[in-house]
């Protein structure tokens, strides 16, 4: 997850990924798990896109580090069972230490200390 494409515009996860992908990770928080089609099954009115599109986004979160996966056997050959790998809390953690340390390392400790007091 790359801190240059954060969108101060948004809100949330919103703010680091594209809707579509903030769907999908809203879905496995609820879920804990999912299969591609069942994360289709609920957002395939709401975001307007196929099957396709979610399996393809999914795989695209895992490659990002935000989703894990693994193999399950089933009846057509094998699926993957797609979890979100942080927390909500945990991701918005992250995100917050990413931002303070290219703070520091950009600006130096005194973007860091502004910062604090402009927190308390």
């Amino acid at each position: 997850m790359e801190l240059s494409k954060l969108d101060m515009g948004k809100q949330g996860i919103n703010s680091l990924v594209s809707d579509l992908e903030s769907g999908i990770l809203d879905e496995l928080w609820e879920r804990q798990n999912a299969i591609a089609r069942e994360v289709y099954n609920e957002l395939k009115d709401v975001h307007n896109v196929s099957y396709t599109t979610v399996v393809v986004t999914l795989d695209r979160l895992y490659d990002k580090g935000l989703v894990d996966r693994k193999t399950e056997m089933c009846r057509g050959g094998q699926r993957y069972i797609y979890s979100p790998k942080h927390s909500r809390q945990d991701l918005g953690n992250m995100v917050a230490d990413r931002f303070l340390s290219y703070l520091k390392t950009t600006f130096g400790e005194a973007s860091t200390s502004h910062l604090r007091k402009k927190l308390k």
